[in-house]
């Protein structure tokens, strides 16, 4: 999940990124609510999702590292596979409203990335470098032929580590909102002092709270919240895809107590973001190993809809904010000589929540090409 627009454990944490002492204490908004106002909203989908009984459940557990194992769902026939990749803090139930309709196209699997849904706790920091080796070894293991990668968020790091790292695993890219190298210069470069201030304060407070529910995770005051602070950590009132039913909404508020989870969580966030030395460990690792997508199809989609301003950044700073995270995409999609940008009216940063349709006809389109190569 993006947590700003800039996007998206324990952190292999920087002891000394701490929040204010305030921000450290629960907040009074429910943790998902915090989290879904700093990447831009919530959603309404509009396609017929996968039967919601399939994310209350493991599916194929997929040994990647000894014994450790990811959740891996699959569902249709056909090449190239597709695989779905979520945004940070977020598990294979994001591409709910897609995976059905492009398993009628070719082989379509999601899977939960380490410390989420089923998948096993990770035993490493949560950054770019560990989820990419992650993906090679599920795909060396369980799919044995280059993907059509397809990412969100935060994903759209990992999509870009994955080929510049494991460019065989990689047949063609679809980047949905994607994160994207440096974004956090580009987007904020218009910022005065004072404003990147209170913006990092915000990031603070995220994080602050989210170490705040994990030790009430660890204490076993999440299973059965009986305070407001525990009521918060786990509430499911901010979860982008406002469509989830009972059954669902249970499933994500199980999860969202869980301490591998919240600690998966912090790692994930504390990679992508600035720590106190203004390093980016993701940024560091991308650019070690360059961005370049060659001549793979790839379509970059942009939400159409303008960020949703913070109280510390002027109107006028949101808008070259907005501009700048547009420009970041079409540079993005011009890494590839098949490099496609579109931006998708209506849309906030779940796409694939607005408009499902418009990432499932860009999988078609990169599919379609792959099969042609």
């Amino acid at each position: 999940m993006l947590m700003t627009q800039y996007s998206e454990s324990e952190m292999s944490p920087d002891e000394n990124h701490r929040a204010p002492e305030a921000s450290r204490k629960p907040a009074a908004l429910p943790i998902a609510v915090l989290l879904s106002a700093l990447s831009g909203g919530v959603a309404t989908a509009q396609q017929a999702p996968v039967p919601s009984t399939t994310y209350t459940r493991p599916h194929t557990l997929v040994a990647v590292d000894g014994i450790r194992r990811l959740n891996l769902f699959c569902q249709g026939s056909g090449t190239p596979t597709v695989l779905l990749d979520a945004g940070a803090g977020e598990n294979m139930m994001v591409w709910r409203h897609v995976q059905g309709q492009l398993a009628s196209l070719t082989r379509t699997c999601s899977y939960d990335r380490a410390g989420y849904g089923f998948s096993d706790a990770a035993t490493r920091r949560s950054d770019a470098s560990a989820a990419v080796d992650d993906v090679h070894r599920l795909i060396q293991t369980a799919i044995h032929a280059p993907v059509v990668y397809v990412g969100h968020s935060l994903a759209g790091i990992y999509g870009t580590l994955l080929v510049a790292t494991h460019p065989t695993d990689v047949s063609g890219v679809v980047l949905v909102d994607p994160s994207f190298f440096n974004q956090f210069a580009l987007t904020s470069a218009s910022f005065t002092p004072a404003e990147r201030t209170g913006l990092a304060g915000l990031l603070d407070q995220g994080l602050g709270q989210l170490r705040s529910c994990l030790a009430l995770a660890r204490s076993g005051a999440l299973a059965k919240p009986a305070t407001k602070d525990a009521a918060a950590c786990v509430d499911s009132k901010g979860y982008a895809d406002t469509t989830i039913d009972a059954a669902l909404r249970r499933e994500v508020e199980r999860q969202n107590g869980l301490a591998t989870h919240l600690t998966t969580a912090l790692s994930e966030y504390g990679s992508f973001w600035p720590n106190a030395s203004g390093q980016i460990i993701d940024d560091q690792q991308v650019a070690a190993a360059g961005i370049d997508f060659g001549d793979r199809p790839l379509v970059v989609l942009t939400r159409g809809k303008a960020q949703r301003s913070f109280p510390s950044v002027s109107a006028a700073h949101m808008a070259a904010n907005d501009s700048a995270w547009t420009a970041g995409h079409v540079a993005l999609a011009a890494r590839s000589t098949r490099g496609t940008h579109l931006v998708i009216p209506n849309t906030e940063h779940h796409i694939q929540f607005d408009q499902p349709s418009a990432v499932i006809d860009a999988v078609r389109q990169v599919v379609m090409q792959v099969r042609r190569m």
